[in-house]
């Protein structure tokens, strides 16, 4: 029987732009076998408002960050997302807010916190509910496109992927400057991780998947 992969783009990236590095890597694995299928999480309305809706809690304390736009905006987000996909508690993400929004010289305040937790609490769950939709039970690998914005969605997905189905090999690609160990993507979630080009790491790799061999970064195996 032939290998069978799921490759995912979770949010955040724009659903008017068509996932091109899942497609290009789908279309090289089925013609080396595989059986693939592609999820695309960005189509999703309550997924993909999400940050509107927290980026206007976050603008509606500062008159300065609406002129800005989102950039700085998308560092809290991704600072929120990355606690809450870790498992930090409501409190230990209050405090990780009231230490990052300052640092972009945005007011914050308890009653800010108070409206912001709940629109991330509402974000996973709607993931998780996505993700039980997923028909899962033939599945040999999970891949995932990652960016910054992207990074929290991808550990949540995966990491929930390893809890129900162990079997299952998870692999990201994302454009991470860093050493595996301090990685903010635990091994405990993803077995491998490809960094740089992703199509062209897989076209060289993809023999490799299933020989257990643990991480890869910059083209190269990790033990």
């Amino acid at each position: 029987m032939n290998k069978r992969v799921l490759l995912v783009k979770p949010p955040f990236f724009s659903p008017w732009t068509p996932p091109l590095g899942i497609a290009l890597i789908s279309a090289y694995l089925k013609g080396h076998g595989y059986e693939v299928d592609c999820f695309d999480f960005n189509p999703d309305a309550k997924l993909w408002g999400t940050h509107h809706q927290y980026f206007a809690v976050l603008q509606s304390k500062d008159s300065v960050s609406r002129r800005e736009g989102y950039s700085k905006l998308w560092w809290v987000l991704n600072a929120h997302m990355l606690a809450h996909a870790n498992g930090a508690s409501p409190g230990a993400i209050a405090r990780v807010l009231k230490s990052v929004i300052p640092l972009y010289r945005l007011p914050c305040d308890d009653a800010l916190i108070k409206d912001l937790l709940p629109i991330v609490d509402r974000y996973f769950e709607r993931l998780a509910e996505l993700m039980d939709g997923l028909d899962l039970s033939e599945v040999d690998l999970v891949g995932t496109s990652t960016y910054s914005t992207s990074l929290a969605s991808s550990l949540f997905f995966l990491r929930r992927i390893k809890e129900r189905f162990p079997q299952i090999i998870t692999v990201t690609h994302a454009d991470i400057r860093r050493t595996p160990s301090r990685c903010p993507l635990s091994r405990s979630a993803v077995d491998m991780l490809y960094t740089g080009e992703g199509p062209c790491n897989w076209s060289r790799n993809h023999n490799r998947l299933w020989a257990k061999d643990s991480g890869i970064t910059a083209g190269r195996f990790l033990a």
